[in-house]
């Protein structure tokens, strides 16, 4: 082979090459460069009260748990007077839970997702969460991790009216539950069994009235046990000592006498005969005369 043949393609070869890594440098020096983790340690949440759009309450007292897994409970928290949490977190932390006694608390935050029916939600942060010395705020624009409403329960039992020494149900007796919020309102069936939905945990003061009897009132909560309502009739004692069937029985007597003393008046009413008023049984005086100059 030629000496300057070869010399030339060792100088392309090497042109080539060179502008290789040239090009390869300015490749790398356009692309941006890897963006470093965020680094999160810990979660802040805070739970409200339902409505959270008016007069806000936070809510103390709430356990808020983390898991690694289904049945691994990775950290436990209760939120403070100010309604917050802090827990801590790490790639591991994979699902949160809220709960409080008599109490239904929902995660609403968009990074947080139900999963099933297990009470849990995954948490599932964005591509760029906002961190602050390692602490990310688990909740939205709205200001709130979750939101927290009693649950329900029901308040039932039975009616029945104490009449002579028997029981017998109160069929269409109004049942009334009253806090001071809330008006909750049924009628018993014609077994005298009443059923209505309640708040867990709420003092309620219950009324139950019914035609004839005295109203009925406790104070209940929602329970597992039935509420038995013994209800009694009305003291009646209206005219004289008694009572209102007595008093309308003396009514209606005095009225049938009335009538039949205004038949007999209106029977005998006095009739005008020659200027002479009579009453209509008596004998008129021209048949009177007739009957005496017959007898002549």
């Amino acid at each position: 082979m030629d000496k300057r043949i070869f010399g030339l393609a060792v100088a392309c070869l090497t042109a080539l090459s060179l502008f290789a890594v040239l090009s390869a440098d300015a490749s790398m020096a356009d692309d941006p460069p890897e963006p470093e983790p965020v680094e999160i340690n810990k979660l802040r949440g805070i739970v409200f009260d339902i409505p959270a759009e008016k007069d806000r309450v936070v809510i103390a007292g709430v356990t808020v748990k983390t898991w690694v897994s289904l049945d691994r409970v990775y950290e436990t928290a209760v939120t403070d007077d100010d309604g917050v949490f802090i827990v801590n977190y790490d790639s591991n932390v994979k699902y949160i839970s809220f709960t409080m006694e008599e109490f239904t608390v929902k995660g609403v935050c968009s990074e947080l997702h139900p999963f099933g029916d297990s009470g849990l939600y995954e948490i599932v942060l964005s591509e760029s969460p906002s961190v602050e010395e390692g602490v990310h705020n688990l909740y939205d624009a709205d200001g709130f991790t979750a939101l927290i409403s009693r649950s329900s329960a029901n308040v039932y039992g039975s009616v029945v009216a104490n009449i002579n020494g028997s029981e017998m149900p109160v069929k269409n007796a109004e049942v009334t539950l009253l806090s001071n919020k809330t008006i909750l309102k049924t009628y018993t069936n014609e077994d005298g069994i009443f059923d209505i939905a309640a708040s867990k945990g709420v003092v309620y003061e219950m009324v139950v009235t019914a035609s004839g009897l005295e109203d009925w009132k406790t104070d209940v909560q929602t329970s597992d046990e039935p509420v038995r309502v013994t209800m009694t009739m009305k003291d009646h004692a209206v005219f004289l000592g008694l009572d209102l069937g007595h008093t309308i029985a003396i009514i209606g007597m005095a009225m049938v006498v009335l009538l039949i003393l205004i038949a007999i008046y209106l029977s005998r009413k006095p009739e005008e005969v020659d200027s002479i008023y009579v009453v209509n049984d008596l004998t008129p005086r021209e048949i009177v005369e007739e009957d005496s100059r017959s007898d002549e």
